[in-house]
């Protein structure tokens, strides 16, 4: 009899929460969509504390978004450690700045904040904050982290011209992935998989250029691509070797082609931005 009134306020006050978003999203597919901006200069900040396999996943990372200015940032709470951190970025060789920023009050998010207000301050600039996190058990991190890059995040979000991006890297589990592919066998080559039934079919990972093939797979991702005139309905397909893009031109929608479902696609190869791609593939739906 206590909790139930709690209980019965909550949940109306999620409730008009949900109800306020809904009707923020109907207000703006009423009105007319502007143009995308097209920024001139897209600047990116890698936040780093340490040279670890975090960081380097987020410079992959933030490679790939292909600004044209890119560099790696961190903030100095301790002369020692930031010495050291200079010292092995030089050994490394690596070809991304790293610039060692003065926090004398040890507040990253101020700090970080107002770094990412001076680069969008200027004209036709983008910014985006790239911030590596090690991901761990919810009890250890609890006890380990103090959820400093979602405070950053949260504050970067807040500048006009700019965004934040945490990029989650679970080091236990990549390194026990390492240390079992080591110990297994290698790959069958195509001409095993004839024996093992699979004959015709080509795996996603042997998927080449020009190449005519037959992939079997699973739906991974459906999006749905803009183009000038129309639109492009993108399907990722994965199998157990890897995945391959299949690009349907003209088409938002295809019944019964949804994430998890098992197709058959037959096509020819194309190289596109993300790789091969079968570009309006001859497909069939599998039980």
């Amino acid at each position: 009899m206590a909790v139930f009134p709690v209980l019965v306020f909550a949940f109306i006050r999620l409730n008009r929460q949900y109800g306020r978003e809904a009707a923020a999203v109907e207000a703006l597919e009423d009105t007319s969509q502007p143009d995308p901006p097209n920024y001139p200069r897209r600047a990116v900040l890698v936040l780093v504390d340490d040279l670890d396999l975090a960081a380097i996943a987020a410079l992959r990372y933030a490679r790939s978004l292909r600004p044209t200015m890119l560099r790696a940032v961190h903030f100095v709470l301790d002369q020692q450690r930031a010495g050291h951190l200079h010292e092995q970025w030089l050994r490394a060789h690596r070809d991304i700045p790293l610039d060692l920023v003065d926090c004398p009050d040890r507040r990253i998010d101020r700090a970080a904040g107002e770094l990412a207000a001076r680069q969008a301050a200027q004209p036709g600039t983008h910014v985006t904050v790239v911030l590596p996190r090690r991901s761990t058990a919810p009890l250890l991190g609890r006890l380990l982290h103090d959820r400093t890059a979602d405070k950053i995040a949260r504050l970067v979000s807040r500048i006009p011209g700019s965004a934040a991006t945490i990029i989650p890297f679970d080091v236990s589990a990549r390194i026990g992935k390492g240390e079992r592919q080591a110990g297994t066998a290698p790959a069958a080559a195509p001409a095993d998989l004839a024996a093992h039934g699979l004959h015709g079919v080509t795996p996603a990972s042997h998927v080449a250029p020009r190449r005519r093939v037959t992939v079997d797979g699973r739906v991974h991702t459906v999006e749905i691509r803009q183009a000038r005139d129309s639109c492009i309905l993108a399907c990722t397909i994965t199998d157990a070797s890897g995945q391959v893009t299949a690009l349907l031109c003209g088409r938002s929608q295809i019944p019964g082609l949804t994430p998890g479902r098992c197709v058959r696609l037959r096509g020819t190869v194309s190289a596109g931005q993300d790789g091969a791609v079968l570009i309006n593939p001859a497909y069939e739906l599998l039980g």
